[in-house]
């Protein structure tokens, strides 16, 4: 696929350059938190929308080998044919509490990365309800990283592909207990590549340890959880 026939997709394969050309289409967003929640929220959703798909489309057409294009191509899928609830909000913390995302959850991953986009699989409690289904979270801190720190923006985007990914293979009914390991997997395959092309960059602390957890990436798995199409696993 050419810059041409997707969009927001750049000639340069560099993940620094992963965001140019929304950057250029929202330079009115503004570029911290508190200036883009001051714009309107059609502003806010468009501008996160583009900014979340041009990462999966980098993924899918730039990524450093089949399995993060993959991944890229499986959750841009998924995500443009609204086969999965895709939310915006100003504090994903909140926003994941006030859904009845179950508490662990939210103090285990959601405060520990609230500027990364979050998938939430299972039941959702609100009051005497119970909701079933897949929801994806994006807070306006994602655009913030996108714009300031697109590596890290991108990593974030290869988990979320992988969960995605996983949950396309109904990895999430079958095997439920790994799909967070298989996420940070692929988030640090992608980031032991983007690190050795781009040395100079910082990681969050976060990222650092999925790093270290996964010094191969998803290779740092059991062999049969990363082969490529293998609908038992990744």
């Amino acid at each position: 696929m050419t810059a041409e026939e997707a969009p927001h997709l750049p000639e340069s394969d560099s993940a620094l350059d992963a965001f140019s050309q929304v950057n250029q289409q929202h330079f009115m967003i503004g570029k911290t938190a508190n200036e883009i929640v001051s714009k309107d929220q059609k502003t806010i959703v468009a501008a996160g929308r583009d900014y979340f798909v041009a990462g999966l489309r980098f993924l899918e057409n730039h990524g450093y080998d089949p399995y993060l294009r993959e991944v890229g191509r499986v959750a841009q899928f998924w995500v443009s044919k609204n086969m999965i609830g895709v939310l915006f909000t100003s504090d994903v913390v909140v926003a994941a509490r006030a859904m009845g995302i179950p508490e662990t959850k939210v103090t285990e991953d959601v405060e520990r990365k609230p500027n990364e986009p979050h998938v939430f699989i299972g039941n959702m409690i609100k009051g005497k309800i119970v909701q079933t289904g897949t929801r994806l979270l994006i807070p306006v801190g994602f655009i913030v990283n996108a714009q300031r720190q697109p590596i890290e923006a991108i990593a974030a985007l290869a988990g979320i592909g992988s969960e995605i990914r996983d949950i396309s293979y109904a990895m999430d009914i079958i095997d439920p207990g790994n799909l967070r390991g298989r996420a940070e997997a692929t988030q640090a395959h992608f980031l032991k590549e983007a690190t050795a092309r781009h040395p100079e960059i910082g990681l969050s602390p976060h990222l650092r340890l999925a790093l270290a957890n996964y010094p191969e990436g998803i290779k740092s798995l059991h062999e049969g959880r990363y082969k490529l199409g293998n609908r038992g696993y990744v």
